[in-house]
């Protein structure tokens, strides 16, 4: 039994909530000075997330803007998930919104797309005397699945999941 059918049976165990209408998938199309790759990442999720079934889709919201992130540039487009975790897009990158706040490390990230490197993804660590220190690494493409299944089930999606493992570093 694969997790679409756990979860569509957890679900249906659960009372019924009241029904939120979805959203129309509405990308646009690509804008002048995006990443091809970026918007070929983006489709994959959209892609993802239409292969779901309708219960278990994640909502789309075009215009939503959160007050978690700050300084950052407009998102066109989220993919929400109930519990308010959500995928956003810029164009420029893909952020990955936990709710939750932590006092020690911020279990945000961001994709992006780094000419010499590729798929690269960045997680703030916290402060340091020499200001926000962050860390970097090549983002595995075949957690893809395990993001949107996190994203359902309403569980957080960790780093060191999404990333490209090193073969001398033990975790």
């Amino acid at each position: 039994m694969s997790w679409i059918d756990k979860e569509l049976k957890r679900r249906a165990a659960q009372p019924a909530a009241a029904a939120k209408a979805h959203a129309a998938n509405g990308s646009d199309s690509q804008m002048p000075g995006e990443s091809v790759a970026m918007q070929t990442l983006w489709d994959k999720f959209e892609s993802l997330n239409q292969a779901l079934p309708e219960q278990l889709r994640l909502r789309v919201d075009p215009v939503r803007q959160d007050s978690l992130v700050f300084n950052s540039p407009l998102f066109r487009l989220w993919l929400m998930a109930p519990n308010g975790a959500g995928l956003g897009f810029t164009g420029e990158g893909v952020r990955y919104l936990w709710p939750l706040q932590s006092r020690r490390r911020s279990h945000n990230f961001w994709i992006r797309w780094h000419d010499k490197e590729g798929l690269r993804v960045t997680q703030r660590l916290g402060w340091s005397l020499t200001g926000a220190s962050a860390v970097e690494a090549k983002f595995n493409e075949a957690s893809l699945d395990h993001i949107m299944q996190c994203l359902v089930q309403g569980r957080r999606v960790r780093f060191r999941a999404v990333r490209v493992r090193r073969r001398w570093w033990p975790f």
